[in-house]
């Protein structure tokens, strides 16, 4: 009797044992799935970085196209909105930093700054003189 009580002793551990390896299958089935769940995230965000890496580098190497005289004649038939100047300004000061990359074939670079400067007085109010005495202090 005594050789049978373990062997149920036995069984009951086996069965207690596979009960557990259940239970640990469950926990690492959660697991795998939380970390299949991050492994996705982090994929996609480092896609979306891959894409603002792109996306920056276009912009900052871009050529930026500076308006004609005939476009800016377009520009005094209607009101040129401050969001729209300002974008200009912040392109023309890029340029600037970047001058020989992101130029205009055969633009110079005192058509630039005159832009720069005219658009500047519009934006904020400024007398044109005042403006470019500014830039003569300041150069960008």
């Amino acid at each position: 009797a005594p050789s049978h009580n373990r062997q149920e002793d036995g069984d009951d551990d086996e069965f207690g044992a596979d009960a557990a390896s259940d239970d640990d299958d469950e926990e690492m089935l959660d697991v795998e799935r939380q970390s299949r769940l991050i492994d996705a995230e982090m994929q996609l965000e480092r896609e979306e970085a891959a894409s603002e890496l792109r996306r920056t580098i276009a912009q900052q190497t871009a050529v930026f196209h500076l308006p004609t005289a005939e476009e800016l004649e377009e520009d005094e038939n209607r009101v040129v909105p401050p969001s729209e100047l300002r974008a200009r300004i912040d392109d023309v000061l890029e340029v600037l930093a970047a001058f020989k990359d992101r130029r205009e074939p055969g633009r110079s670079r005192s058509e630039y700054i005159e832009r720069l400067g005219q658009d500047m007085a519009e934006l904020f109010g400024y007398l044109q003189e005042l403006v470019d005495y500014f830039l003569s202090m300041f150069g960008p």
